[in-house]
């Protein structure tokens, strides 16, 4: 009897495992009721062993074994045996309470297939009250590993005299109320399984037999709780080399503190599960999932999640992972995700791939659903629809977007992207998109919006730090592109953004009628932020620009323009007031409406001379043949010296500054008649051909000014008059003689050497 339990509790011990702890207790109890039954077939009392046969258990485990209710035995019409509050205590170095404990366990042996057939047939083993707690402290140490000697099956024990074990099979297994503990002290991780109820069919080497599982399940750490149920077939093969479980269903409702008034309902179904005990790889067939998450943060119906899948393999050698033919499917708030899976998982690599899909779907519906604030657009009908197709694949570092497809409205964005995932680093990308209107997705410009002065810009922070994270590698296309009021076609753009430093370069577009390029470098990696940028405009028909960007339709003309520049400073304010740089500008075949220069200057005679006013033209513009400008950015301002404007019979020219913060301008021009203009009131304005006539423009670039300065043209007029009276008092306004009484004489040529010298004297001192 001694032998037997030791040479079978040395087996069972010997190449125990956490995952096994359970199995291993029920064999042992088994073991300890076979036993109890061959002493009860051999007319002993079972209750005379109990402390040999604890003697025993602590000799290979170093645990002690109590067994308070006692053994009672059963003869017929069977030998049973039955085991009565049993407890196996914890090692040294543990708490005090038991590594295990049972209620009762009932066993029985049908004698006459022992006698006649040689083989075992248990009747039905009932658990009641099975109790295990686990414990792995925080040095590493568990409870469920046992000490004693782990040695070579005693001589008495070895089989491999030819002769074959008995078959071996059980009308049933029933385990009821029973529970587990699990606690991790240095993980912080505390489980309980409580409620666990297990039912079996006839359980037979080689036979499929029926399993029934119920249990509920805590976490004392984080307060979820589950309640789950398992039911298949098991199909354990004649080698017990593997298992089979097929018809497999598992259910799990699970409750959480963060889902609040809600929680998870998993459902699992697979045709057929197979074990390798050898190896421990474990293949699954016909996968279908759903889980269905209900919460009061969620939106109305909830998430829910589909999955379907061909198979699944864990290789126990290696760990790694195959996914075959995989098809997921999440749905929210009305909206639809659908992702195909394909790949390879291991521990230190990983190899997915697959699609990606959206159906068709309103963003703006999806906001209201997931019960965020309606976005308020410029255009109210954008975020009408949204689809999306592309594939993906994943490795252990980078995510690759490839065949997208996403259609967000009117637009279609195609092209490739990828990214380190772990921390959205190394961002590769080339976008296509064929038309966007951006401005149609911008908030709504409220009209009594008066909090800024007009025509200045918001001084808005710069974005250093999300600048500072930025890694990025690529190049967006456009076909057509409105932007802040701009039109612009085949728009070309290289962007890269590493360690702070943004740049694009080039940009290149069609825009109006003429191209675009240019460049811009946005260093955020310092303390104050610094730009530098060149832009070039060529050929651009400037009314059309104009009127998209301000709705300004008063000029007209063929633009080209050459800026660069560089500044410094942590708001968009700061920015402006730090440019430094050059602005040229060339405008031909120009027209600018809504004043008529010539108009103005008519009026301005008149209104000097003391005459009517004459009458305005039919159409108030003026042509500008050529005009040029240059400048220097300084000091927030845009500043000029030379800007030289030629319109019909008059050439202008002066300086003034442009103030980038308030967008205001002080420009001082000066006009200067070059021929006798073709007018009703010519011979009023013959006078014009001998003086200046000073222009003024002001107001802001969106809607300039443009005066005359009468104060500064009396002026002019009055020294004109003044010069010409003293010339003439002077005898010197009268053209020179040159008939033949001026040759007479050595004296009139002296006359009129010292007359020219007088004329030019005044001249010069009245400015002409």
């Amino acid at each position: 009897m001694r032998h037997l339990v030791s040479g079978g509790t040395d087996a069972l011990i010997r190449g125990m495992s956490p995952l096994r702890i359970l199995l291993s207790i029920i064999a042992l109890t088994v073991l300890l009721a076979t036993a109890a039954v061959v002493a009860a077939l051999l007319l002993f009392d079972p209750n005379e062993y109990r402390e040999e046969i604890a003697n025993v258990v602590y000799a290979q485990t170093g645990r002690t074994l109590s067994i308070d209710g006692g053994l009672s035995l059963r003869v017929l019409p069977c030998c049973a045996v039955a085991l009565d509050d049993g407890r196996l205590s914890n090692p040294p170095g543990f708490e005090a309470e038991d590594f295990a404990s049972v209620d009762s366990i009932r066993l029985g042996i049908r004698l006459w297939p022992l006698l006649t057939e040689q083989s075992i047939v248990i009747e039905e083993v009932t658990f009641d009250g099975l109790r295990v707690n686990l414990v792995q402290r925080a040095d590493g140490v568990a409870n469920w590993e046992f000490g004693g000697e782990s040695g070579t099956t005693e001589a008495g024990t070895d089989t491999s005299d030819g002769m074959a074990l008995p078959a071996l099979s059980i009308d049933g297994i029933r385990i009821s109320n029973a529970s587990l503990r699990y606690r991790d002290e240095a993980a912080g991780t505390n489980l309980r399984i409580d409620e666990l109820n297990v039912t079996t069919g006839p359980v037979s080497i080689g036979q499929a037999f029926e399993v029934e599982v119920a249990f509920v399940a805590q976490d004392l750490a984080g307060g979820a709780t589950v309640r789950g149920t398992l039911d298949t077939v098991v199909l354990v093969a004649a080698d017990a080399g593997s298992a089979e479980l097929t018809g497999l269903q598992a259910t799990a409702d699970i409750t959480t503190p963060e889902l609040s008034g809600g929680g998870l309902t998993f459902v699992l179904d697979s045709d057929v599960l197979r074990y390798d005990f050898g190896s421990g790889s474990v293949r699954l067939g016909g996968i279908r999932v759903t889980a269905d998450v209900a919460a009061s943060e969620l939106p109305e119906g909830g998430l829910s999640l589909a999955l379907e899948g061909d198979a699944v393999r864990l290789d126990g050698a290696s760990g790694g992972v195959d996914i075959e033919g995989f098809v997921a499917t999440l749905s929210a708030a009305g909206a639809k995700l659908t992702a195909r899976v394909g790949g390879t998982l291991g521990a230190d690599s990983m190899a997915l791939s697959g699609q990606l899909e959206v159906p068709t779907l309103v963003p703006r519906d999806l906001l209201s659903r997931l019960g965020q604030p309606a976005v308020a657009t410029a255009d109210p009908a954008v975020l009408g629809s949204l689809r999306l197709a592309a594939d993906w694949s994943l490795d252990e570092v980078r995510l690759e977007v490839a065949a997208l497809d996403l259609q967000l409205d009117d637009t279609r964005i195609t092209g490739r992207f990828g990214m380190n995932y772990l921390d959205q680093s190394r961002v590769l990308f080339d976008i296509g998109i064929d038309t966007i209107d951006l401005d149609r997705y911008l908030a709504p410009v409220e009209e009594d919006d008066d909090t800024a002065p007009a025509g200045r810009a918001q001084d808005d922070e710069l974005p250093v730090e999300m600048l500072r994270t930025l890694d990025l590698d690529g190049r967006i296309t456009v076909a057509a592109l409105q932007a802040g009021g701009l039109a612009l076609q085949d728009v070309v753009a290289t962007i890269t953004a590493k360690n702070g430093v943004l740049r694009i370069d080039p940009s290149m577009a069609k825009v109006y009628g003429g191209t675009y390029t240019g460049t811009l470098r946005l260093d955020a990696s310092g303390a104050v932020p610094a730009v530098r940028f060149t832009q070039r405009l060529d050929k651009v028909q400037v009314g059309g620009m104009l009127s998209d960007l301000f709705d300004a339709q008063n000029l007209s003309g063929l633009l080209q323009a050459n800026i660069e520049g560089a500044g410094a400073g942590r708001t968009t304010e700061q920015l402006i007031k730090s440019l430094q740089g050059t602005v040229s500008l060339d405008l031909d075949d120009a027209v600018y409406a809504g004043v008529d220069v010539w108009y103005e200057i008519r009026k301005a005679v008149a209104l000097i001379k003391g005459k009517p006013a004459p009458a305005p033209s039919a159409v108030q513009q003026t042509e500008i043949t050529a005009l040029g400008f240059a400048g220097k950015l300084a000091d927030g301002t845009l500043r000029s010296e030379r800007l030289v404007a030629e319109i019909p019979f008059i050439r202008l020219e002066g300086g003034g500054l442009v103030n980038l913060v308030d967008d205001s301008l002080d420009y001082r021009l000066n006009a200067r008649v070059l021929s006798r203009p073709d007018f009703p009131d010519a011979d009023d304005l013959a006078d014009l051909q001998r003086i200046t006539i000073p222009l003024t423009i002001t107001g802001t670039t969106v809607d300039p000014v443009i005066g005359v300065d009468l104060a500064a043209l009396a002026k002019d007029a009055v020294v004109q008059t003044v010069k010409d009276r003293l010339l003439k008092k002077l005898g010197l306004g009268e053209p020179e003689d040159t008939g033949d009484e001026a040759a007479e004489g050595a004296e009139p040529e002296k006359s009129d050497s010292t007359r020219d010298l007088l004329k030019k004297g005044l001249r010069g001192l009245f400015g002409n």
